[in-house]
């Protein structure tokens, strides 16, 4: 399922346990009838792989699955965000950043302890 939002406020990394991290993303649903701030949770890897990116104020499409746990006879549902498409320029300089980290890399590698590339 694809959101598509503004982001209001990205909280703290939450520590669970020792293998279970999360954080509460809060984003302003747009293109509905009546706007709505809800809570987008990322977990473990989608931490690493997306939050970092994320600027508030700005608008991305999240992709989620819509979770459902029952605790002391009580329902919880709950977001959780499994990637991030981000607006084509942030994309684009994402991917030229790696790009010239990729050929420094490359040239690091050609290049002897004297600064002479052969």
């Amino acid at each position: 399922m694809l959101i598509k939002g503004k982001v209001i406020q990205v909280k703290e990394i939450q520590v669970i346990t020792e293998k279970f991290a999360k954080v509460e993303v809060l984003v302003e649903q747009q293109d509905v009838k009546y706007d709505a701030v809800i809570p987008i949770e990322f977990v473990n890897k989608a931490i690493e792989n997306n939050v970092s990116m994320l600027k508030e104020g700005s608008t991305y499409v999240f992709n989620i699955n819509i979770q459902g746990r029952e605790w002391k006879d009580r329902h919880f549902v709950s977001l959780r965000c499994w990637k991030v498409n981000f607006p084509e320029e942030q994309a684009s300089s994402i991917e030229k950043s790696f790009k010239e980290e990729a050929i420094e890399q490359d040239y690091n590698d050609l290049v002897d302890e004297e600064g002479l590339p052969f």
